[in-house]
């Protein structure tokens, strides 16, 4: 009795051991995978516009990149959120392979539709940004934590700022969001709108089932 006894916890500490070894090697590799996925060589910054949204951005921030990158002198270059402390460079986008807006090809840039207005023009410039990759919150990650008199900035690619105030921050489906997310508030004569994903994840579409929409006037408007 007492030699099967000894077999018994033998055999439990083995497996025990087993088992425990099996996950330290499965965090081991989850581990590496997760740095080769955010510390990818040399990113760079893609200066022909997005049109093929995939399901699997850059998670690796571009740094060198964006302090070396360069657009013309009236479009975008960088966008920076003071209370988020979010900053990142701003890539072109255009109409993706599903009708929709294209988004960025890093999860640390935002992007703008070229289709929209140019910032400090008239009308509604669009930018848009996803809220988190598999390993890390993007740029936009905390974007419906915004409220009006927050600031927003665009930098053009002549290294001047433009300064905007929040109007409103707002959550809606993906229908409604694609009809909100181009319409000019009353009054505004120059508006930044900010849209990324919220909600929640729907793992069988590889999206979000609402989109948060961020509108902005340009600073002095009313001044």
């Amino acid at each position: 009795m007492k030699t099967r006894r000894r077999v018994l916890k033998t055999t439990i500490s083995i497996a025990l051991l087993v088992a425990g070894l099996g996950m330290v090697a499965f965090g081991l590799y989850g581990f590496i995978i997760r740095y080769k996925v955010t510390h990818e060589p040399n990113p760079t910054i893609p200066k022909e516009i997005v049109t093929k949204s995939i399901d699997t951005p850059s998670e690796t921030a571009p740094v060198e990149a964006c302090t070396n990158y360069d657009v013309p002198a009236n479009q975008p270059r960088q966008i920076s959120i003071p209370k988020l402390n979010k900053t990142g460079c701003v890539q072109k986008v255009g109409i993706d392979q599903n009708n929709a807006i294209a988004v960025p090809t890093n999860i640390h840039l935002a992007g703008w539709y070229t289709a929209s207005s140019l910032p400090g023009e008239s009308g509604v410039t669009l930018i848009d940004g996803h809220i988190s990759g598999r390993y890390e919150d993007a740029i936009f990650a905390h974007l419906k934590d915004l409220k009006p008199g927050d600031e927003v900035k665009i930098q053009l690619g002549d290294k001047t700022w433009i300064s905007y105030v929040i109007k409103d921050t707002n959550t809606y489906t993906i229908d409604k969001a694609a009809e909100e997310q181009l319409r000019q508030l009353s009054g505004v004569k120059s508006q930044l709108t900010i849209v990324t994903c919220g909600g929640k994840w729907l793992p069988h579409d590889k999206t979000y089932d609402k989109r948060v929409v961020v509108r902005a006037e340009m600073k002095g408007e009313d001044d």
